[in-house]
């Protein structure tokens, strides 16, 4: 018999494992061969930070790039701008 959850809560199977909301259906569609995910390549499989907005210092140097090189151009036309009022 299965305890029933609320929204969140972790329950149990009678045989003693723990489970939160989800993972039965997970575990059902892998048995069932019916599970799709593709499995992380490259960094992405040995580290989790390392993954989409992960907190890497390579990935996040990746993604900032862009915003760094829009800042540098929009503080230089600052100063260009200050330099050529004075």
């Amino acid at each position: 018999m299965l305890i029933p959850l609320k929204d969140g809560d972790i329950g149990s199977w009678p045989m003693g494992t723990t489970f939160q909301k989800g993972e039965i259906m997970l575990d059902k569609a892998i048995k069932h061969g019916k599970e799709r995910r593709k499995p992380y390549h490259g960094p992405k499989a040995f580290d989790g930070s390392c993954r989409n907005h992960g907190g890497c210092p390579f990935c996040e140097e990746g993604r900032q790039h862009f915003d760094r090189k829009a800042r540098t151009a929009a503080n230089d036309q600052i100063k260009d701008y200050w330099k050529e009022t004075e």
